[in-house]
């Protein structure tokens, strides 16, 4: 386990769960062990801005969304779950990073925290946001062409899944004041169909110095022909120096 912190931001890294158990079990030990670790760095649940799982694919999703729920259902950090390969131990179901601003999940505090949903039913009840802006930072949770009626758009179409996707993301990051120029880190989380290089990203967002662009691999998506997800944090240009380190970058 490492923790980096950058100013009032503080990240725990990917953790295992600290004992062997189910889905539930693994999940909500997670939680609690990355949530202690927070706490002795000065922060609540409640300044946790962006969670991120990776899982087997013996994993229990709807177990690990009510563990899950049960702490962040009030709170609504942006949640991505992604599925990957076994990890080493066997055993090993699930881990977990959290990414929190000190004290932005309080109303006196310069960073205080601002949730946005897409709308989606789902969102408020498993507990989390599209997008947490948190002061000069804006988080957008992980994405996808998934339309509100379930439907994929693009199915089979990666670049044309991708596309959306980013069209979409810009539309969310203008609610919060942010444009495409503001986006520090993208992280593409891409399935073995759409492993390949794509100009998409670079002919909608362009090619800014410092930017950082991330491909995560992963097993497979929630639907057929699903190919790609995309995460992206944007830093507001009057940001102080803290929100504007290779740190910050990698939320």
């Amino acid at each position: 386990m490492i923790t980096e912190t950058a100013g009032p931001l503080v990240h725990v890294t990917l953790q295992e769960a600290p004992e062997a158990g189910d889905s539930y079990g693994q999940t909500k030990a997670l939680i609690a062990s990355e949530l202690e670790i927070l706490k002795e760095n000065g922060c609540t649940a409640s300044d946790v801005i962006r969670a991120r799982m990776y899982v087997t694919a013996s994993y229990d999703r709807a177990a690990g969304r009510k563990a899950y729920s049960e702490t962040f259902l009030p709170i609504r950090p942006t949640y991505t779950v992604l599925t990957v390969e076994p990890f080493e131990n066997p055993k090993t179901l699930v881990t977990f990073e959290m990414w929190a601003i000190r004290g932005c999940g309080t109303k006196d505090s310069p960073y205080q925290k601002e949730n946005f949903s897409s709308g989606a039913p789902f969102e408020a009840i498993a507990g989390y946001s599209r997008m947490v802006k948190a002061g000069p930072v804006v988080v957008l949770g992980g994405t996808t062409s998934v339309q509100p009626d379930g439907s994929l758009l693009a199915k089979g179409d990666g670049k044309g899944q991708e596309t959306y996707v980013v069209n979409k993301a810009f539309s969310f990051l203008k609610k919060a004041g942010a444009g495409p120029d503001d986006v520090v880190c993208v992280r593409r989380f891409v399935t073995p169909q759409y492993r390949e290089e794509s100009a998409v990203l670079t002919d909608l967002l362009g090619d800014k110095p410092g930017r950082t662009v991330t491909d995560i691999p992963i097993i497979h998506l929630s639907r057929d022909g699903q190919y790609i997800e995309i995460e992206m944090t944007a830093i507001l240009p009057d940001a102080p120096d803290w929100a504007k380190t290779d740190l910050a970058r990698t939320i």
